[in-house]
């Protein structure tokens, strides 16, 4: 599928891409991370071989040793949602405002297309419903600490390497940074993340508390063609919540 929302790709990124996310920083002395990390905070592993998009249904959601979050009612779309807007932290509101912004237009997208969703799960009796199709929406990652080309002699993977942006996602051969305007750094520091950012290849796309008051433009912005139909592609709907395979001994 031909992409038309943010623009700029990096064809270079490692074949395994390790994201760190919910936190400000890797704890200080953190070397490169393994293949399959289990750190005490949320982490996703993405073969960028594969050139899938990270989405709620296909990743993780829970930090090594937690438990799946419960959501009001045990309802886990809404279980989700609380869970990647707490990960934002407790001081940045825009980045919270963001991300109900963004459930709730998944929630709208699925609303307006469920006549067709609907015909496509009819042969399965009941095994779905069409509100299922929400989990194949691509998954924001709060507080993302992306890998970027090492600098200064930085080891690859480590903590100096990483560049925290608010809002990340994958899209299957890319990466997008939301950030909020103003932003919360000073201007020098904001410019030199761009820039750092830019020069990775990482598409950013900035946004204000404007434009989380309107329609869903915002996210077209980010998403470009997989929204509102990023459920395309997708054979059936999947669970968010799957168990770990063990690993080998």
């Amino acid at each position: 599928m031909k992409y038309k929302g943010a623009a700029s790709v990096r064809s270079g990124w490692p074949e395994t891409l390790i994201i760190p996310y919910g936190i400000d920083a890797l704890p200080t002395g953190t070397g490169p991370l393994p293949a399959r990390p289990s750190p005490p905070y949320p982490c996703e592993v993405i073969d960028t071989g594969a050139r899938k998009v990270l989405r709620l249904n296909n990743s993780r959601h829970v930090a090594a040793g937690a438990s799946a979050p419960a959501g009001r009612g045990g309802e886990p779309f809404a279980a989700i949602k609380e869970q990647l807007i707490a990960w934002c932290g407790p001081w940045n509101g825009l980045c919270r405002r963001f991300l109900e912004h963004y459930f709730a237009a998944v929630e709208g997208a699925i609303e307006t297309a469920r006549e067709e969703l609907s015909r496509r799960l009819a042969p399965f009796e009941g095994l779905f419903t069409y509100r299922d199709w929400r989990f194949s929406a691509p998954k924001p990652l709060p507080r993302a600490l992306l890998p970027l080309p090492t600098h200064e002699g930085g080891s690859p993977g480590s903590a100096d390497t990483h560049v925290r942006v608010e809002i990340a996602f994958w899209l299957g051969d890319r990466l997008i940074a939301v950030q909020s305007e103003p932003s919360p750094l000073t201007p020098r520091l904001a410019a030199e993340q761009k820039a750092r950012l830019a020069a990775a290849g990482v598409a950013c796309v900035g946004f204000s508390a404007a434009d989380l008051a309107g329609d869903a433009a915002l996210i077209e912005r980010i998403l470009g063609e997989l929204w509102p139909a990023f459920w395309s592609g997708e054979t059936l709907p999947a669970g968010p919540f799957r168990p770990e395979v063990p690993r080998p001994f």
